[in-house]
């Protein structure tokens, strides 16, 4: 028997580009066994041959996949296939709910068919109500697909389709306490999103059954954490939510006897569990992409088609505190990644609040950047969920002052004003995390943050009022900067990238534990040969003075070498038309027995600091004999010589210099650059260096004090292919 095959697949939308794939041959080739089997046959011949049939092992997941098939794909049989299939499966029909899991929903459910996805969902309706094994995975998978910031008529669909669902099946649905609080989870969080006048019946339907599960199964959603608070705080105007508030603060033994105030929910840190739950699988490959494979200053493109997928709309702004939250609580780089040049967390988080067109959204991404900080511990709390943060701040200072000025507004004003009652307690959970920051050397030194001469005066008087003893003393007490502290860090999770899928999808609702260990800094691109940030930190304030008075000396110490070099050359010239041929000596190399010291007008350098200028020094030639020791060292040698200049020679001007507080002033994309380039041996990829670092010039204004460091770091730099026979270089310099 031959069977004729489909142009275009039975489940899935196809296009020109993108037809048949290798899954749809699957799902045709069960269906047909199934439709092979039961052609022509009445409903209880058909389940007599599918009863027998599914006694052999080896066709069993094949005609549990055809059934499947045949209800996603024909709803006129699909009751009669299900009956089939409940009847007749073996294994509790586990085939279909992993099927569901791993592939259709869990992959491919954006690319399923109108009518498919309406059979989809009429399937889990009968898959609940039924109470099949693992069906509570199914259901976890398909919450993630409603896509926070998305008001479109499917993905409003979806949510109003599965709060249907599960409100018609609510004694199933508090058998999971995993569940329970996830589904509280999720429509809290787009409650926000259906505020719109023609959401309103959604909405209330939404409200009736979230305020419900809150008050109904509060223990159940006590394991959310912190971020439940977070939630409902952004929808704490709604009547039956501002009326759970009150009982929240006021009452806390009425939603639950156990249950002591809302501090007890604060100081519980929200699993990762939750943040992906909001995400879908689409949007967590790309941003998990964003953040471990994307090379730094590459990252432009990825974000701009990022942008244009999710965040186009003003309503998917709301998603941007989802990004965030996710980011932090769930990508924890491994050391590999950290030590790479892999765009850093902080620099995601920093895109994510600097391109927000929304201030609401603004103020509630800032909120989720912070959240961690309010309440930290140090003993449950996860270092890896405050990095961000600070790094944000602190590499925002010079390209983005304005994003660093109004995050440290805000942690300064949340203090007072998040909950005045529990104001000291915030007040020390900010300590606690700027305490950790320094411990763990996030950054070495919080000065150049909190008093930073760019800022505003009242902003810095607050920031002195609001954190004294981290203006007084900006470094642990006692603590002694060593270079050796700079150890690449350790990573407290994996990455999400290899979460392990039982979590992913929802099929492990075990309690998480938090791993505490080794809780070291997450700041990228710190190893063993590179540090984020100078030894000499701790000194930075006087040497700021210092470096201000150098950089305008060595401008005229360059002139002043040009012109001593040409007044040199002229005075050369002038010994050789004046000197007889046959009066010229040649310098001679010093041996055991005699010492000659050679100097004419040539221009020598004293031993100096390294990142001083050096300037040049004239010494006249002086020949000195070991037998004649005892005679005076400044006489000069009546014999002309014949001086050839030297030219080109880098190595006689400059001595090496420790570039580390160079490159501090430099914009953290530049400074890699130039760290790539100083790494880099082979002369193709230190040429493309070099043009990454031109367009960097040629697109950003540069201020005198990085056109100086800049140029002293490419002279450092550049001094081995300055010279004649150099790489870089030709051997033959042309007079163009």
């Amino acid at each position: 028997m031959t069977t004729e095959r489909p142009i275009t697949s039975r489940l899935f939308t196809t296009s020109v580009v993108e037809g048949r794939i290798e899954l749809d041959e699957k799902y045709d080739k069960a269906y047909n066994s199934v439709m092979h089997l039961i052609r022509g046959l009445t409903e209880e011949e058909s389940h007599h041959v599918l009863n027998k049939a599914f006694d052999d092992r080896k066709v069993h997941d094949e005609l549990c996949l055809g059934l499947l098939v045949s209800i996603l794909a024909d709803p006129a049989i699909a009751s009669r296939h299900y009956h089939d299939l409940t009847l007749v499966s073996r294994d509790s029909l586990k085939v279909v709910t992993e099927t569901l899991i791993h592939q259709i929903i869990g992959e491919r459910f954006n690319r399923l068919s109108e009518s498919t996805r309406r059979q989809l969902l009429w399937l889990v309706r009968e898959l609940v109500k039924t109470g099949i094994n693992n069906v509570e995975g199914v259901v976890w998978c398909l919450l993630r697909q409603i896509a926070g910031g998305d008001v479109s008529t499917r993905n409003v669909w979806l949510a109003e389709s599965l709060v249907d669902i599960l409100r018609e099946n609510r004694p199933w649905l508090d058998k999971f306490p995993i569940i329970v609080a996830s589904v509280t989870y999720t429509y809290l969080r787009i409650l926000e999103d259906h505020n719109g006048p023609q959401f309103a019946g959604l909405r209330q339907k939404e409200v009736n059954f979230v305020v419900g599960l809150l008050r109904e199964r509060f223990q159940d959603c006590l394991m959310i954490g912190r971020d439940l608070l977070r939630l409902l705080q952004n929808i704490a105007k709604i009547q039956e939510i501002e009326a759970f508030w009150r009982d929240l603060i006021h009452s806390p033994s009425s939603l639950s006897p156990g249950f002591t105030g809302i501090l007890q929910l604060l100081q519980t840190r929200t699993s990762r569990r939750f943040f992906v739950v909001r995400l879908t699988p689409e949007m967590e490959k790309k941003i998990v992409f964003l953040c471990t494979d994307v090379k730094f200053g590459m990252q432009k493109r990825y974000q701009e088609w990022f942008q244009r997928q999710y965040l186009n709309t003003p309503e998917s702004q709301t998603l941007r505190c989802d990004l965030i939250r996710f980011i932090i609580g769930c990508i924890h780089p491994s050391n590999e990644v950290l030590c790479s040049d892999i765009i850093p967390r902080w620099a995601v988080i920093g895109w994510l609040l600097s391109s927000c067109t929304s201030p609401v959204a603004t103020a509630n991404s800032k909120l989720a950047l912070f959240y961690d900080w309010l309440f930290y511990n140090t003993e449950i709390d996860n270092i890896m969920n405050i990095e961000p943060g600070i790094l944000v701040m602190y590499h925002s200072m010079r390209p983005h002052p304005v994003l660093t000025t109004s995050l440290l507004d805000f942690i300064c004003r949340i203090i007072p004003n998040f909950h005045p009652p529990l104001a000291d307690k915030v007040r020390a959970g900010m300590h606690n995390s700027l305490r950790q920051i320094l411990e763990k050397r996030v950054v070495q030194s919080l000065e150049p943050l909190f008093d930073n001469r760019h800022m505003d005066a009242e902003l810095r008087k607050l920031i002195r009022e609001t954190f004294p003893e981290f203006c007084a003393a900006n470094s642990v007490p006692g603590a002694e900067v060593k270079a050796e502290d700079f150890v690449a860090p350790v990573s407290s999770s994996s990455s999400v990238t290899h979460m392990d899928l039982m979590v992913e999808t929802g099929l492990d609702f075990r309690t998480s534990t938090v791993n505490n260990e080794s809780e070291v800094n997450n700041s990228n691109h710190i190893g063993e040969d590179e540090a984020m940030f100078s030894d000499e930190e701790e000194e930075q304030q006087q040497q700021q003075q210092q470096q201000q008075q150098q950089q305008q000396q060595q401008q005229q110490q360059q002139q002043q070498q040009q012109q001593q070099q040409q007044q040199q050359q002229q005075q050369q010239q002038q010994q050789q038309q004046t000197t007889p041929p046959s009066s010229t000596t040649t310098t001679t190399t010093t041996t055991t027995t005699t010492t000659t010291t050679t100097t004419t007008t040539t221009t020598t350098k004293a031993p100096a600091p390294a990142s001083l200028p050096v300037k040049p020094i004239k010494v006249e030639k002086t020949v000195i004999k070991t037998e004649e020791v005892s005679q005076p060292l400044n006489q000069n040698v009546s014999e002309p010589i014949d001086v050839k200049p030297i030219v080109n020679d880098v190595s006689s001007v400059e001595e090496k210099v420790d570039l580390s507080k160079h490159l501090d002033y430099l914009e953290s994309d530049m400074k890699t650059i130039l760290l790539n380039f100083q790494k880099e041996k082979e002369t193709k990829q230190r040429c493309d260096q070099l043009q990454k670092l031109c367009d960097l010039i040629f697109s950003d204004d540069l201020d005198q004090d990085e056109v100086v460091n800049l140029s002293t770091c490419l002279c450092q730099m550049l001094s081995d292919d300055l010279i004649p026979g150099a790489s870089l270089l030709p051997q033959d310099i042309s007079p163009e």
